[in-house]
């Protein structure tokens, strides 16, 4: 998982990115810096700005029950072996932070978190189109761009034909006054 969000950018090359997992069933969420493999205190994870998360199922489902989750998850980039409902939840959680949510998923799993996005974008083949708001059929992630270019022409376009409307019906009021 690491190496593809690398790959597509998810992690900026300037940030530390560490690992958060937990080492045995009980214990606390461990931080590895990505770089070193050097576990990374608790502070320096929420104290830097320039701290990237990546967090097994068990990290995040660990620190839901932590008073650390609302400041760890605006530095989410990548979550790994996550079940629906912890996919749900951690959308949930990402616009509890004030954040606007994108999913991309491609498999039935994926279903629960993409309709709760903010735009959920399911990279699938066509008899599936209708499990997101949107579907990507190119099996490309090049088609979220797309999606986002064409989302922007049309809030052009409907801000510029809701000013032409109130524009006519400004002059249409005042002509008849």
């Amino acid at each position: 998982a690491v190496a593809v969000a690398k790959r597509v950018g998810l992690l900026s090359d300037g940030a530390m990115a560490v690992f958060g997992c937990c080492e045995d069933r009980r214990g606390p969420v461990v931080w590895r810096d990505i770089a070193t493999n050097s576990r990374v205190g608790d502070k320096e994870v929420l104290s830097r700005s320039d701290v990237e998360v990546i967090l097994t199922v068990a990290a995040f489902r660990r620190l839901k029950a932590s008073e650390y989750l609302d400041r760890i998850m605006p530095k989410v980039r990548v979550t790994a072996r996550m079940e629906a409902t912890d996919k749900v939840d951690c959308v949930k959680e990402l616009q509890h932070a004030g954040l606007v949510v994108g999913m991309c998923g491609d498999g039935w799993n994926d279903c629960g978190a993409l309709w709760t996005a903010h735009a959920g974008m399911r990279i699938a083949d066509a008899q599936n189109r209708l499990t997101s708001t949107f579907a990507l059929t190119s099996g490309s992630l090049q088609g979220v761009v797309d999606v986002i270019c064409h989302g922007r022409c049309c809030l052009a376009s409907d801000v510029a034909l809701t000013s032409f409307f109130f524009y006519r019906l400004t002059y249409v009021f005042y002509q008849h006054d």
